[in-house]
């Protein structure tokens, strides 16, 4: 099987990408929160091109339904995208911040993306990706915020 499907639509990467997007706000957070970081800029940007990267390319080798994919499959996807990205960012308490966020961050990214969908909102696949990505983004980092309170 090829790392990365040359053949699939934009819509699956662009919510891999969202998915992949939701944990990078926490994992960020959490690398700075400890101290493994002074840049949370830097820190941010690195998780986010890595879980974005993550997610747009292996999001199409692992989802089961493409319109419509499960809330506890898409924690899980989340969960693991955002401990890797976490994982670059600021090892150990990043991935852990990045994993919790990503799971939290996913369900909403995607039920944000469906909520979006076409028939009721109008919107292309990069606008639903990115309004997606950024609600997801929030709820990783709100959680990100409670474990750190």
């Amino acid at each position: 099987m090829p790392l990365v499907d040359p053949g699939r639509q934009r819509a699956s990467r662009a919510l891999g990408a969202a998915i992949g997007a939701s944990g990078a706000w926490a994992a960020g957070y959490g690398a700075v929160w400890s101290g493994h970081s002074e840049s949370l800029v830097l820190v941010s940007v690195a998780a986010l091109v890595t879980g974005v990267s993550l997610g747009a390319l292996t999001w199409g080798l692992f989802e089961p339904d493409p319109g419509a994919p499960a809330w506890w499959f898409t924690a899980l996807f989340g969960g693991a995208v955002g401990m890797l990205a976490g994982t670059l960012a600021g090892f150990p308490v990043g991935a852990v911040f990045g994993a919790a966020g990503g799971a939290l961050g996913a369900a909403i990214a995607v039920a944000t993306w469906r909520l979006a969908a076409p028939p009721r909102t109008g919107l292309d696949v990069l606008p639903r990706a990115v309004l997606a990505g950024v609600a997801g983004g929030a709820a990783g980092l709100a959680s990100a915020l409670w474990m750190a309170s």
